[in-house]
């Protein structure tokens, strides 16, 4: 389906609802994943910003802030949630991925209108 018919409006809503809905947590970041991707507007980076705050497993946090880090480096509001995520999230995974997301970041906003 994400191969296939990844422009369709269907299929980003199918995938905008298992990033946020479904009851497997490596499901909820793969379809992060794939919306970051897709999904290059502001509207992307809000919602992944939402679910790098709000999912309750670790492993979609972490997928959303990674997409946030490299597919939106120089949005003004990634560097600071990426800092606040890693200070302030409950898991310690989280707040290392938040850290190395941040340092990439970072690195990549300079040239971010460059990137493919």
């Amino acid at each position: 389906m994400a191969t296939t018919a990844g422009d369709d409006d269907a299929t980003g809503e199918f995938f905008g609802t298992r990033a946020a809905h479904d009851p497997d947590p490596r499901i909820r970041a793969g379809a992060l994943r794939w919306w970051a991707v897709h999904e290059t507007e502001e509207n992307g980076a809000a919602f992944l910003r939402d679910r790098a705050v709000t999912d309750p497993d670790a492993l979609p946090r972490i997928a959303a802030l990674q997409s946030l880090a490299y597919g939106w480096p120089a949005d003004p509001a990634t560097a600071p949630q990426l800092r606040e995520r890693a200070e302030a999230d409950e898991d310690e995974g989280v707040r290392t991925e938040a850290t190395r997301s941040l340092a990439a970041a970072v690195a990549l906003a300079p040239v971010a209108g460059q990137l493919p």
